[in-house]
């Protein structure tokens, strides 16, 4: 596909919280883009500068310029999330209020994207508060590889100018607010864990200008990024590891069904396709018709790593968790699953980082089996 004929549209968000004397120029500069079919969202963090809010009501006037405002400081990883749920456009693109976007920054991206991108990322010009030129930051000498072995330095070089498709909110989530002022990080490694290399295309022009000035570069920001940079990275490791087969605990999967036993196939099927790690599969059939449980026998006979246990009278659903869990080994990590649900590739590891590993019995609800993250798009 030739993304300069089919136009995608493209949705630049821009986060906003004060900086109200970088505002109208960076503003402008996404505004003044020369690709056509694109649309501004801006959302208001509950700016305290007085000036900020005439500045936003006049851009708010444009035709393809929207504005929202949080109700309370939301911090910059839920406000990113919110301006993505009100984009419109195919692909997504980032501009922080008190940076610059050059005119052609769009168009140039675009130019490089083909039906197999996802996500795009090019060099970057550092200014001052003047908007005189400090110093030019490129991606020549960082290789593409370091995105897939977790060895992006701190310069987070994969954050300006990013424009990444929809189709990846969707599929690995938004932003994690636990993440704020390193949230770009972890984005482009929860990406890169679940999408190939191809996926990711460097754009191999000075298209962002970054600024650099005194309310934005305090040591106590920066020590914080380098934290929040090692707690995300030792994620990024964790998943790979678990995709890998590792992890320091078995696994014990919980079925309980009654009359769904086709449907609890499909979940133990799904199971095995996405989970590499060792586990084993306890079903436990609540009372069901004959044919029921002779259909889930003979389905089962040659899953060496399922154990079914049939119950001769219905009982409650309680009742029948708490009969099914006397059969589980005692070692096991326990996540009882509906048996009506689906699992889809990447699932088992955000579920592993994400549940703390000393609860000894986990739930598995419909919600956090499709949607690891707290919100898709």
């Amino acid at each position: 596909m030739d993304y300069r004929i089919s136009k995608p549209k493209v949705s630049i968000i821009i986060p906003v919280y004060n900086n109200a004397p970088f505002l109208e120029q960076s503003i402008r500069s996404a505004i003044c883009q020369t690709y056509a079919n694109i649309e501004i969202v801006m959302v208001d963090d509950c700016s305290t500068d007085p000036a900020v809010q005439p500045i936003l009501d006049k851009f708010s006037a444009y035709p393809n310029v929207r504005l929202y405002r949080n109700n309370q400081n939301q911090g910059i990883s839920r406000t990113q999330n919110i301006a993505i749920f009100h984009a419109t456009g195919d692909i997504i693109a980032f501009l922080d209020c008190d940076d610059l976007l050059e005119p052609f920054a769009v168009e140039l991206s675009l130019v490089h994207w083909t039906e197999e991108t996802k996500y795009s990322f090019s060099n970057r010009i550092h200014i001052d508060e003047h908007s005189c030129e400090i110093k030019r930051v490129g991606c020549e000498h960082n290789p593409l590889h370091d995105l897939f072995t977790e060895q992006l330095d701190a310069n987070m070089y994969a954050s300006h100018f990013k424009m990444i498709s929809r189709d990846v909110f969707r599929k690995i989530g938004v932003f994690n607010p636990d993440y704020d002022s390193a949230q770009d990080y972890d984005l482009v490694l929860r990406a890169a864990f679940r999408y190939p290399r191809t996926a990711f295309v460097h754009v191999p022009y000075y298209l962002y200008k970054y600024r650099i000035h005194s309310k934005q570069t305090t040591h106590l920001i920066m020590q914080q990024q380098i934290k929040l940079a090692g707690r995300i990275s030792h994620d990024a490791k964790m998943r790979r590891n678990i995709r890998n087969g590792h992890f320091h605990i078995p696994i014990q999967f919980v079925i309980v069904t009654h009359k769904n036993g086709k449907a609890a196939l499909k979940c133990i099927r799904s199971i095995e396709k996405t989970v590499h790690v060792p586990y084993g599969i306890l079903l436990f059939e609540n009372g069901s018709l004959t044919r029921c449980t002779t259909y889930i026998r003979r389905r089962i006979r040659n899953r060496p790593g399922v154990k079914a246990i049939f119950s001769r009278n219905r009982i409650s659903p309680a009742s029948a968790l708490r009969e099914a869990l006397r059969f589980v080994r005692k070692d096991a990590y326990i996540i009882r699953l509906d048996p009506d649900l689906k699992a889809t590739e990447g699932w088992i590891e955000e579920f592993l980082l994400n549940v703390p590993i000393w609860i000894s019995t986990s739930s598995c609800s419909r919600s956090s089996w499709h949607n690891p993250s707290p919100c898709t798009p």
